[in-house]
């Protein structure tokens, strides 16, 4: 992963709260699949259940925070990212 998707640099948060009280971890960078039925994530060995509609396709011209564009941060793909549902019990240390 790179900016403006980088984690803090200490550990990996995994503990973020919606509106629905739902534990949601996003993750973005090059080379996803963009078939999201074919994309497996796993949080401490357990499967996180992919949000059907959550996988995003930013357009070359997206700028992040850090000034780059989708481009920039996937020159040879795109840039994409998709949302999944942290299995309860897992995700935090």
């Amino acid at each position: 992963m790179e900016a403006p998707f980088l984690p803090n640099s200490n550990h990996y948060r995994t503990l973020g709260m919606t509106e629905n009280n739902e534990r949601n971890l996003t993750l973005a960078g090059c080379y996803f699949n963009p078939k999201i039925e074919e994309i497996d994530i796993e949080v401490d060995g357990v499967e996180c259940v992919l949000f059907p509609l959550s996988m995003e396709t930013y357009l070359p011209n997206w700028t992040g925070s850090d000034g780059r564009t989708a481009s920039e941060i996937c020159p040879n793909d795109s840039l994409r990212s998709v949302t999944c549902e942290i299995p309860e019990g897992t995700g935090y240390r």
